[in-house]
C-alpha cells in the first residue's frame, strides 16, 4: 500500500469516527424528550445608582429558579433582559373531554 492510500484510509477513519459520534449523540437526543419553553420573564435593569440593584436581584432570583438569559436589549437607561424557563414536556392524557 502506498502513502497516498494510507493517508486516505486514515482520513476516512477520522470521518467514520466523527460520524459515529454524531450518530451516538443523535440517539441520546432522541431518547431524551426535548425541553420546551414553559415560562418567560422580562427584567429591566436600570443603570441608575439607586435602581440597578432591583433589576440585578430579580435577574439573580430568576437564575436561581431555573431561568436562563435568552436575549439582552440595550436601552438608553439600561438593559432589558429576556429570560426563559425550559422544562421537559409534561405527559398529557390522550382523552379529551
Amino acid at each position: 500500500m502506498n502513502r497516498f492510500e494510507e493517508s486516505k484510509i486514515a482520513e476516512h477513519d477520522g470521518r467514520l469516527d466523527e460520524m459515529t459520534r454524531e450518530i451516538h449523540d443523535l440517539r441520546i437526543e432522541k431518547e431524551e424528550p426535548e425541553k420546551e419553553m414553559t415560562r418567560v420573564r422580562v427584567v429591566a435593569v436600570e443603570f441608575k445608582k439607586e435602581k440597578y440593584r432591583l433589576g440585578e436581584d430579580e435577574v439573580n432570583r430568576n437564575l436561581s429558579d431555573g431561568f436562563v438569559i435568552q436575549k439582552e436589549f440595550q436601552t438608553e437607561s439600561g438593559v432589558v433582559i429576556f429570560m426563559t424557563k425550559w422544562e421537559k414536556p409534561k405527559k398529557v392524557d390522550g382523552a379529551m373531554n
